[in-house]
């Protein structure tokens, strides 16, 4: 599954703002890169990058497919991919119209009071990809930026997308804070016990009201929880962590793909092959297919 590539990158061209160094950069790769054999491989395999990637989606849809399970990106989502994270875009579900574009975040040692640095390196180099969803006016900044580089980036292509991106993080943080503000009032130790039954339960068939009387609250307040910490209800957080084992056990092992979904704690193989197309859009065995190296 994992390439084994680093890509680099091709040209950049950076800028100096508060106590950061933003640096944007062509993808070597992107659009330029003549080795056929590297070129299957970027394709079909995931891979990384020395510097972090940026997608977004401006109308249709677009997958990406990285080590921390699927990305699926609608008309006016963003997701960011920090540097080193595995990943690839996904065969299907690529009828969107998406650009994507690189940039690296270096801290300088100037003394300042609003440190930048710290806001843009935590989606840089974030041990995560973060999805930035309904963002439509941003996604249009980012194509008509991308549209106008062909060879080389500008120092003004630098400065326009470090604008951009500026404002996509304070968009997040004013939602981040209004979540926060919601999650103080509900008790942490609780949410602690659910992320660990998630973790420890979800191959069993633990329904929603079983969940809250073990916790010793009621399902209103179930909700509640799963709403604030994972953004979904109990039923749907289980299947999504399923699929994700399932996905993993489908590239890291041999066993057919209907005992795979029965030993996660699908109860049938037809229900298993629906949810798995449906986070997908590809059956089991083809998406071991595409996306084990050895292709078995």
């Amino acid at each position: 599954m994992d390439s084994g590539i680093s890509l680099p990158y091709k040209h950049e061209c950076s800028v100096n703002i508060d106590n950061l160094t933003f640096r944007m950069v062509v993808d070597a790769y992107h659009g330029s890169y003549d080795d056929s054999e590297l070129s299957r491989m970027v394709e079909k395999n995931l891979h990384t990058h020395s510097f972090a990637e940026l997608f977004c989606c401006n109308s249709g849809q677009i997958e990406l497919n990285t080590e921390f399970g699927e990305i699926r990106l609608e008309g006016g989502d963003i997701a960011v991919i920090p540097a080193g994270v595995r990943h690839v875009k996904s065969p299907g579900g690529m009828d969107g119209v998406w650009r994507s574009i690189g940039f690296i975040c270096v801290k300088r040692k100037v003394k300042t009071s609003e440190g930048l640095y710290a806001c843009f390196s935590g989606v840089c180099y974030g041990a995560r990809p973060v999805v930035f969803h309904d963002k439509p006016d941003i996604c249009a900044d980012i194509r008509l930026i991308t549209d106008t580089i062909q060879d080389r980036v500008s120092y003004l292509h630098a400065i326009r997308m470090a604008g951009v991106l500026a404002g996509l993080i304070e968009s997040e943080q004013v939602k981040q804070r209004a979540v926060d503000d919601k999650i103080r009032d509900i008790d942490l130790y609780r949410i602690s016990q659910l992320e660990h039954m998630l973790e420890s339960s979800f191959m069993k068939d633990l329904r929603a009201k079983d969940m809250a009387r073990m916790l010793y609250i009621s399902e209103r307040q179930l909700e509640r929880l799963m709403k604030c910490r994972y953004g979904m209800t109990w039923h749907r957080a289980v299947i999504e962590k399923r699929l994700t084992c399932a996905s993993r056990m489908l590239l890291e092992s041999n066993q057919p793909a209907d005992m795979i979904g029965l030993s996660v704690g699908f109860n049938s193989k037809s229900s298993f092959y629906r949810e798995f197309r449906k986070r997908y859009r590809c059956a089991p065995i083809r998406y071991r297919r595409n996306f084990r190296e050895d292709g078995e």
